[in-house]
């Protein structure tokens, strides 16, 4: 009852976590799209942008403002994804209000190189470049903010050509957005407070999941938990973090600890699912697939700082489609033909996958929303966060049920039923040859090894003895004395002193999960109560 009211508190808090993350949101108004070229409000954001692709790298400022051929009108934002090739936008501006202080921005942090020139006469008179692989620069327009910012000056009435170059070795994201002072620090609040949120939320949530791992003994928190720290670690690399605080001076080896922050996060989350699911038992081919593909995750990890990344990068993306796609599969499967707690984690890879699917759109070139493609994975992770520990909550919660191990318990109290009860206790039994199917279970249990399903059930085996489940749980009480779950619970401990016997070296929880149980707790509760102690205790006196 203890772990039961633990583990609603443990809901509770994560709701009010969840509806803290949600306030920042929406705290500030959003002006977009001004459908001028002269400046006059607050932002300004052109539908559309003069674009001249530059596949050699090698044109200057000059080169490109003398050319009157080769430019492309395209939509804004544009996204070229990934290309070894240079991109030049040119804006022409006006200011057509009384502000003198303006700031061109583009919203992500990962583009390695971007150059801005101010062109006044056809004369270049400033240029300004950062980018993910350079250092934080000290005279930079905002030394603080993780994205791309620069500023420049425009008397009342003065028009200027803005030439914005683009490189970089990963995929391209080109949104040129123009701002006022009081907008760009505006803006510059917002994300601040959002990540700030964000990643609050994530640390609570691990200290959560840390607790309830040590207060329940269920290794799912456990391994949940890694994935909550590989996902901080990814989105704090990612949001350019990582490069404004711990690593000022950058280099071109932020390109690899992206990636590599990225295989490592999505690894995290196979490691999880595939604990989760319990696949090893229920479908050991999906299981080996899986763990294949995991390895060659790993593998990428490794090679992503021998290679170059704009292979490394695209690879990456294509690996993880494979899992993205099986992962929902089989837990849609579980969850339709056997598994009730599996709701959640359903719903959490319903929407990582279109989350998933967004962003790699977004970077092979395809977006459906700017704003929400960018932060596509933030997102994602925000809500699956909440699903996958709401999942494994359902979990112990069935549990810590009357049905500790999974199987039903036989509803009737020994030698404390009525009479009328009895009757029909003796009643369902009727034409039922309780030895045969006594003996076919045992064949089934000794033969086939049932037990040592982790997903085994009443329902299904009854399925397998053609008989009801009531039947069932009669039958094994009566011939036994034993209620269901601890009839099952006696072939499963009976197989791991078996295994501790033929190999000593074997790990506690090693040997419950090839026996068939699902978690730490519900095995050492039935080992408490087959032998009195707990398997530690068990180990140390033989």
């Amino acid at each position: 009852m203890r772990e039961r009211a633990f583990l609603i508190r443990w809901s509770q808090a994560l709701f009010l976590v969840c509806s803290g993350l949600m306030n920042p949101l929406f705290a500030n108004e959003v002006r977009l799209n001004l459908d001028s070229e002269k400046i006059s409000n607050q932002e300004w954001r052109p539908d559309r942008i003069d674009v001249l692709i530059d596949e050699s790298g090698k044109l200057t400022a000059e080169d490109v403002l003398s050319k009157r051929e080769g430019w492309q009108k395209q939509a804004n934002p544009y996204v070229p994804g990934f290309s070894k090739s240079v991109y030049w936008v040119r804006l022409d501006l006006t200011n057509a209000g009384k502000r003198r202080r303006f700031f061109v921005e583009n919203p992500v942090a990962y583009v390695d190189r971007i150059d801005v020139y101010v062109i006044r006469s056809g004369r270049v008179t400033e240029h300004q470049y950062d980018g993910d692989i350079l250092p934080v620069l000290d005279g930079a327009a905002l030394p603080h903010h993780p994205r791309p910012a620069f500023s420049f000056r425009l008397q009342e009435g003065e028009s200027v050509v803005l030439l914005m170059r683009f490189a970089s070795e990963s995929a391209h994201f080109i949104e040129p957005i123009i701002r006022s002072r009081e907008r760009m620090a505006e803006v510059t609040r917002t994300f601040r407070d959002f990540q700030v949120t964000y990643f609050a939320f994530l640390v609570l949530m691990l200290v959560l999941n840390l607790a309830a791992a040590i207060r329940t003994r269920e290794a799912d928190f456990a391994f949940y938990s890694f994935y909550l720290v590989v996902t901080a670690l990814y989105q704090f690399v990612y949001t350019g973090l990582f490069r404004q605080h711990l690593s000022p001076q950058s280099g071109e080896w932020m390109n690899q600890l992206l990636v590599f922050a990225g295989l490592l996060n999505f690894s995290g989350l196979t490691v999880f699912s595939l604990r989760f699911l319990r696949l090893s038992h229920s479908s050991p081919l999906w299981s080996r697939v899986i763990q294949a593909l995991l390895g060659v995750l790993t593998l990428q990890m490794i090679l992503v700082w021998f290679i170059p990344v704009s292979i490394s990068d695209p690879m990456t993306h294509l690996t993880v489609l494979p899992l993205v796609l099986l992962f929902p599969a089989i837990a849609i499967w579980q969850w339709l033909t056997r598994r009730s707690d599996f709701r959640f984690f359903v719903l959490g890879w319903a929407v990582l996958f279109c989350a998933i699917l967004t962003f790699n759109l977004f970077a092979f070139g395809i977006y459906i929303d700017p704003v929400l493609s960018r932060n596509a994975i933030q997102i994602g992770t925000a809500v699956d966060m909440i699903a996958f520990s709401l999942a494994i909550v359902d979990r112990v919660f069935a549990h810590r049920s009357d049905e500790p191990s999974g199987l039903a318990r036989d509803s009737r109290g020994n030698g404390e039923a009525k009479s009328s009860e009895s009757e029909r206790q003796r009643k369902r039994l009727n034409n039922v040859n309780t030895g045969e199917k006594m003996e076919e279970l045992h064949r089934l249990m000794e033969d086939e090894r049932l037990y040592c399903d982790e997903d085994l059930n009443l329902q299904r085996l009854a399925q397998m003895l053609e008989l009801r489940p009531d039947q069932v749980s009669e039958m094994i009480n009566r011939e036994t004395g034993l209620r269901v779950n601890d009839y099952v619970n006696g072939y499963r401990i009976r197989h791991v002193l078996r295994l501790w016997e033929e190999q000593p070296d074997s790990g506690l929880l090693a040997s419950a999960f090839d026996a068939g149980f699902n978690s730490k707790s519900v095995f050492y509760e039935a080992f408490r109560k087959y032998s009195g102690m707990n398997p530690g205790e068990f180990r140390r006196k033989k």
